[in-house]
């Protein structure tokens, strides 16, 4: 588990990450409702394969898995927006409706 961050429906949101070299373990992105009676964890981001070119935590040719790195809610677009961290890049999700 790393980072923790609120939307605006008060749903508390979180990255899940595993080790890096394996794409079958459920490195995501999920959220905790606001009156903590569910838990989501949206389907393994590492399913959106990445092959490292030797920059990215291991060497050229590995699989790279989605390693969450900082969560952050933004008003204006009611995203999420998370760091992945290894393969140096910024996610955004708008779930439908909006958070």
């Amino acid at each position: 588990m790393h980072s923790i961050a609120v939307d605006r429906l008060g749903n508390v949101w979180f990255g899940a990450a595993g080790p890096l070299d394996d794409p079958g373990l459920p490195s995501s992105l999920g959220f905790v409702s606001k009156d903590f009676t569910q838990i989501v964890l949206l389907p393994p981001l590492s399913l959106f394969p990445f092959v490292s070119h030797g920059s990215e935590c291991l060497a050229a040719g590995e699989f790279v898995s989605f390693s969450a790195a900082g969560v952050a809610y933004d008003r204006r677009s009611k995203a999420i927006l998370v760091a992945d961290y290894c393969r140096k890049r910024v996610v955004r999700v708008r779930p439908a409706g909006g958070v």
